[in-house]
C-alpha cells in the first residue's frame, strides 16, 4: 500500500477508501444543498435516541446517556457511571404527574443503570447479564392492585430477563434465542390491560420470537430473514423487522410469513412506519423513503457520515441518529414527496460539555472487555463488523 499522506500510515486500504468516499459524498451533499434542519453532534457515536413527549435521550458510544433539547440540540443533562457504550434506553413517567421519572440505560458493561431523569442521579444497578444489553422494555403489570413495571433486558448471552423495575429483583429469565437478543417490543393486549402481555424478540439467529410475559414461555416463532435481525417495531397491529440480510420486513402474524419485503444495498439497522410510508436507516449511512403502495423506494436521504442507528418522526419532522455522532433533523413534508430537504444547518457542537471520562483510555478499556468477552460466543460477520464500526475513532 502507498501512501503520500503521514496520516494514512496506520490505515488499511478499505479504511481509506470509506474515508475518501465520506469526503466525496460531504462535497456532494454540500453542491447539491441537502443538509438536514438542524444538526447536533455529540461527543461519541451515537446508539440510539428516543423521544418521549417533547424530551429526547440519546445513548452513546462514550459510555453515557444524555437528556436533550430536541428543538436547538442543547444537552440538559448527561447520564454518567457505565463502562461501556449506552446501547439503549428506556423511560418510566410518573403515573400521577405524567411527567418523566426515572431512565433506564442498558450497556456493554452487561448492566442496566436506573437513573432520576431530572437530576441524573444513579439510583440502581441491574446486573445478572453475562454479555452486552443489547435492548431493554418496560412492561406494565398489576402488583397489589396497582399499576406497576418489569423491566424486560435482552443481551448478547442469548438470553431475555424480566425484572422488577422498583427493586431491581430478577423474576425470570427466558432462553430459546441461540445469539445475542437485539431488540424487543411490546404487543398491546387485546383488553387494553396489563394481563396477557406479550412481546417480541429479534435475534442474531434470524428468528423472531413471542413470548408470554407472565410464564415467559415462546407461543411463535417467525422465520425469514437469512441472518441477523437488527430491529423489530409494531405499529397499527403490523410486525416490521430490519436485518443484516438487507430487507426490512413486514410480517403476516397469523401465518408467521412475511407478506413484503424491501431490498436495500446493505444492512438495514432502523425503521420508522409513518402512514403509508416505511423510513429505514442503513449501514451505507442513508435514509430511504418507501411508499407502502407500490413498495417502492421513492427517496434516498443522504446526509449522514456513518450508519444511521435511529429514526423516529415527531411532529413535521424526521429525526435520525448515527455513529457519524451526531442527531439530524429533516422536513418531514420535503423527504416524503422526493424533494431533499433544504434548509440551513445549525451545527451545535459547540455547545456540547466536554466529558473528562470520555477519552481514548476508556475507549481502549472497553475494547480490550469485548475481546475477552468474544470467546465465550463466537461473533458472526456482521457482528464483528458491528463491532468494528463501534470501536472505531470517533
Amino acid at each position: 500500500m502507498q501512501t503520500d499522506s503521514a496520516d494514512n500510515f496506520f490505515q488499511t486500504d478499505r479504511e481509506i477508501e470509506i474515508a475518501s468516499a465520506r469526503e466525496a459524498k460531504k462535497n456532494a451533499v454540500r453542491a447539491a444543498n441537502t443538509r438536514a434542519l438542524s444538526i447536533a453532534t455529540m461527543r461519541s457515536k451515537v446508539l440510539c435516541l428516543r423521544f418521549f413527549g417533547n424530551v429526547a435521550f440519546v445513548g452513546e458510544s462514550g459510555h453515557v446517556a444524555r437528556r436533550v433539547e430536541p428543538s436547538s440540540g442543547k444537552v440538559l443533562l448527561t447520564f454518567k457511571g457505565h463502562k461501556g457504550p449506552v446501547t439503549c434506553l428506556e423511560l418510566m413517567f410518573d403515573q400521577r404527574t405524567g411527567e418523566d421519572q426515572f431512565l433506564f440505560t442498558g450497556s456493554w458493561d452487561k448492566s442496566i443503570f436506573k437513573f432520576d431523569s431530572k437530576n441524573g442521579d444513579l439510583l440502581q444497578k441491574f446486573t445478572g447479564h453475562a454479555d452486552f444489553i443489547k435492548c431493554i422494555t418496560l412492561v406494565p403489570t398489576v402488583v397489589n392492585s396497582k399499576l406497576a413495571y418489569h423491566l424486560l433486558s435482552g443481551s448478547s448471552d442469548g438470553t431475555i430477563k424480566k425484572w422488577d423495575s422498583d427493586s431491581g429483583k430478577l423474576h425470570q429469565t427466558w432462553k430459546g434465542h441461540t445469539r445475542p437478543v437485539e431488540s424487543l417490543v411490546l404487543a398491546e393486549s387485546e383488553d387494553g390491560t396489563a394481563k396477557n402481555l406479550q412481546v417480541y424478540s429479534a435475534s442474531s439467529d434470524t428468528t423472531i420470537r413471542k413470548w408470554d410475559v407472565a410464564t415467559g414461555n415462546v407461543s411463535q416463532v417467525l422465520n425469514g430473514h437469512l441472518t441477523s435481525v437488527y430491529g423489530i417495531i409494531l405499529t397499527d397491529g403490523e410486525l416490521w423487522s430490519v436485518s443484516a440480510d438487507k430487507t426490512a420486513k413486514r410480517w403476516n402474524l397469523e401465518n408467521s410469513i412475511p407478506d413484503s419485503s424491501f431490498e436495500h444495498p446493505d444492512f438495514v439497522k432502523c425503521i420508522h412506519v409513518y402512514g403509508s410510508y416505511v423510513l429505514t436507516g442503513c449501514r451505507d449511512e442513508n435514509i430511504r423513503v418507501f411508499d407502502l403502495t407500490t413498495e417502492k423506494c421513492i427517496n434516498v436521504v443522504e446526509g449522514h457520515f456513518g450508519e444511521v442507528t435511529s429514526l423516529q418522526v415527531v411532529g413535521d419532522r424526521l429525526w435520525s441518529a448515527s455513529l457519524d455522532c451526531t442527531i439530524r433533523s429533516w422536513n418531514l413534508a420535503d423527504i416524503l414527496m422526493q424533494r431533499p430537504a433544504t434548509v440551513e444547518v445549525q451545527d451545535l457542537s459547540t455547545s456540547m460539555e466536554v466529558d473528562a471520562d470520555v477519552s481514548a483510555a476508556t475507549a481502549a478499556e472497553t475494547s480490550g472487555t469485548k475481546k475477552a468477552d468474544a470467546t465465550e460466543m463466537a461473533l458472526t460477520e456482521e457482528e464483528e463488523r458491528e463491532l468494528a464500526e463501534l470501536m472505531g475513532d470517533d
